[in-house]
């Protein structure tokens, strides 16, 4: 009875830890070289006054005291940094995001991409969690064991795919959800695999 409510419990956690953070789809590097190109692009130059000349445009442009470029260069460094972190944020999701990312554009293009069956894992994992959750209440412990084995699986296969595809470019981009549900994952099998073997 104890390892039945462990099982119901460990089953339900896996939807839980699914809200975590769990992958960043971009890695840090790539997200510094992609905020260097648009500064580039936004970058404007301040000017006291324009006066047209004809076809010249002459600038005058304003002078600035040590103290006031470093000030506003600190200021650069601070924003910088604000915008990379909240890059970072933007490029991280949880697994119910990432399992809903292979069919935000379904068109015939997309069977071609490599990327498409690597993200297809996920809404996989979702439903074999949930057939868990189904099953632990229902006392089928080779089901539960199945589909646990069957997600990790799938994990490390797509995990696999995106580091070959360069989407993962750093270890730093798995985040803490992908290890707890790993984790969550394999006590899954071990309890399941003892019933299993006790009821033998």
């Amino acid at each position: 009875m104890r390892n039945n409510t462990t099982l119901k419990s460990l089953t339900c956690i896996s939807l839980i830890l699914f809200f975590l953070p769990f992958l960043q789809t971009c890695s840090d590097e790539s997200l510094k070289g992609f905020l260097r190109q648009t500064a580039k692009l936004e970058t404007t130059v301040q000017i006291d006054s324009t006066s047209i000349d004809g076809d010249t445009l002459v600038l005058n442009t304003i002078e600035l005291t040590e103290a006031e470029k470093e000030k506003i260069t600190k200021q650069e460094e601070i924003d910088k940094a604000n915008e990379f972190e909240k890059s970072k944020i933007e490029h991280t999701h949880n697994v119910y995001y990432l399992g809903l990312m292979p069919f935000e554009e379904i068109k015939i293009k997309v069977f071609k991409d490599p990327g498409f069956y690597c993200f297809l894992a996920f809404p996989i994992i979702i439903l074999c969690s949930v057939l868990m959750v189904f099953f632990a209440f229902k006392f089928k412990n080779r089901m539960i064991y199945m589909l646990a084995i069957s997600n990790i699986i799938l994990l490390l296969i797509s995990t696999l795919g995106l580091c070959l595809l360069e989407v993962i470019e750093d270890i730093n981009q798995i985040k803490y959800g992908y290890y707890l549900f790993c984790i969550n994952s394999f006590l899954i099998i071990l309890i399941s695999r003892k019933r299993l073997l006790k009821n033998n």
